[in-house]
């Protein structure tokens, strides 16, 4: 009777401890203008350099970076240069490594209202559940990623028209 207790008791108690449950869990993976309209905060933006780093799995993760804003479609910020946080290894964020210095995107960022640790309020950072950023490429002018349905690329003054404009329809291009 002892033994089945002991078991019982082991089988209650350690599994909740050891339970490896998945940290974040994305309601949908929705495109790049059906998430827009949560964020604060829509710019093109240079990926100037990265600022702080943690190791993560074995490797020297970027934690931070610094993004100039280049043009903004959505939102209101008075500085030029902003500070965006990533995943820690625990948070629904894309690691920042995702993400190449000198390179050009539109992200739509979410204002931080955190005041702890090295974050604080007034910084920026990016949502991994649904597509918040899309890649720049500056010699065609056209961005890719998850735009809408329709779209995986789209030139870079449309989807601008669309985010300033946002009364507008979607912006579909050629099927």
């Amino acid at each position: 009777m002892r033994r089945l207790t002991a078991l019982v008791s082991f089988w209650l108690i350690i599994p909740q401890s050891m339970q490896t449950s998945p940290v974040c869990e994305c309601v949908s993976d929705d495109p790049f203008l059906i998430v827009v309209p949560r964020a604060a905060l829509v710019s093109l933006v240079r990926v100037n350099r990265f600022l702080s780093y943690k190791n993560i799995n074995n490797t020297n993760m970027p934690l931070s970076m610094e993004a100039e804003l280049v043009d903004i479609y959505k939102g209101h910020e008075k500085r030029k240069l902003i500070t965006v946080w990533g995943d820690n290894g625990i948070l629904c964020r894309p690691y920042l490594s995702t993400f190449k210095e000198n390179n050009f995107y539109v992200i739509a960022f979410d204002s931080s209202g955190r005041t702890s640790g090295d974050e604080k309020k007034g910084d920026y950072w990016i949502s991994d559940c649904g597509t918040y950023w899309l890649t720049v490429d500056t010699a065609t002018k056209t961005v890719a990623g998850n735009i809408d349905d329709r779209n995986r690329s789209l030139e870079l003054s449309r989807i601008r028209e669309h985010l300033i404009e946002n009364h507008l329809p979607p912006v579909y291009g050629p099927e």
